[in-house]
């Protein structure tokens, strides 16, 4: 194979780079579009199953939040099962970015964006999904409780001690496991530039 002119060489490398850029963005898109595309089959279905609920009895309410807890379970684990694909292609795309910059080539679109997003007050979408997850689960808890509260009176209120004790868990979890905040402290060391540059 025959030597590159070393401009040659930059603009293989800068093509090389775009490419992969673009390869980064089609698999964030694909997969973050699909687990979202069965979240909002299974929030649906969720929430059908709840206003059915109002028409049955304990037995038929208690079955159906089962299996409503059920879809949002399998739901939540296909969510973080896809999260590394997801977070690999941002942070490789950062990591594109910054490569380019300091080729000299002015290219922002993840840096401006996680930038922006650390001036502005919003909730991060690990806490949305948790949030999100609660009231599912909270709504179901309530409907529970209110078809139970008529048979077993006052162990409702253990119902609930249950329900906190589940979502502290869950927060948990959901940190320790999947490791939600090593994701940020990744873009963080790929965004640091270096002061020579």
């Amino acid at each position: 194979m025959a030597h590159l002119a070393p401009d040659d060489c930059e603009k293989l490398q800068i093509d090389v780079l775009l490419n992969e850029y673009q390869a980064c963005h089609r698999n964030k898109n694909h997969f973050d579009s699909i687990r979202w595309t069965i979240g909002s089959i299974f929030i649906g279905a969720s929430l059908t199953l709840f206003g059915i609920s109002f028409e049955k009895h304990l037995v038929e309410v208690l079955l159906a939040s089962i299996f409503s807890f059920l879809l949002m379970g399998l739901w939540y684990l296909y969510f973080q099962h896809v999260n590394p694909f997801v977070m690999a292609s941002i942070i490789r795309s950062h990591e594109i970015e910054k490569t380019l910059r300091n080729m000299k080539l002015e290219i922002r679109l993840h840096k401006s964006t996680y930038e922006t997003e650390k001036e502005m007050f919003h909730m991060k979408g690990t806490s949305i999904t948790f949030l999100l997850l609660s009231c599912i689960v909270g709504m179901w808890l309530s409907r529970t409780a209110v078809s139970a509260y008529e048979s077993f009176g006052y162990y409702v209120y253990l119902l609930g001690l249950v329900f906190v004790v589940f979502l502290v868990f869950f927060r948990w979890v959901h940190f320790r496991k999947f490791n939600a905040i090593d994701w940020s402290k990744k873009i963080e060391e790929i965004l640091k530039e270096k002061s020579s540059a």
